[in-house]
């Protein structure tokens, strides 16, 4: 059962890098030619930033064991270790992706307000941060939703959330 919830975090993982693509633009980087055998296609080259923690072990299983899920139709291919990938769907080359390895989600919100990431993979603090500062970026989908809780001191009055919003 885990390695199944694993494979279907990875899946949508790579989804939502393939609907990113369609919406950002990215860098020309590559062709792709479809199955028509018409004129190769550019591709788009998408920065994508992650820090390496547990959180963002479903991206950092896609980098180093991506070929493996070439059998579910959508899957990374290694060109320089972590540092170069192919995303791949149905066989087709959809864009090529840089791997940038940061140290925190601060570091990722500021990549993004100077213009070096396209996609980013931090703590949600961080990048609401960055949106309040009026960096331009757009939360599209939440990979871990839990950790992360309120801490109280022993012996606190405060149990539960209603005791906490009060």
């Amino acid at each position: 059962m885990r390695k199944r919830g694993l494979l279907s975090v990875l899946v949508v993982l790579m989804l939502a890098f393939a609907l990113t693509v369609t919406g950002c633009g990215g860098q020309s980087g590559g062709a792709s030619s479809d199955k028509t055998g018409e004129q190769p296609q550019e591709v788009p080259t998408l920065n994508v930033s992650y820090i390496f923690t547990n959180h963002q072990t479903p991206f950092v299983v896609a980098m180093y064991q991506g070929e493996k899920f070439k059998d579910k139709g959508t899957y990374l291919k290694e060109v320089v270790p972590k540092e170069k990938y192919e995303l791949y769907s149905d066989g087709n080359l959809v864009c090529k992706i840089n791997v940038i390895t940061s140290k925190s989600g601060s570091e990722t919100a500021t990549l993004f307000a100077q213009g070096h990431i396209d996609v980013g993979l931090a703590s949600i603090t961080a990048i609401m941060t960055a949106v309040d500062s009026g960096t331009p970026v757009k939360v599209i989908s939440p990979i871990q939703t839990e950790g992360m809780a309120l801490v109280f001191p022993k012996g606190s009055e405060i149990k539960d959330w209603d005791a906490f919003v009060k």
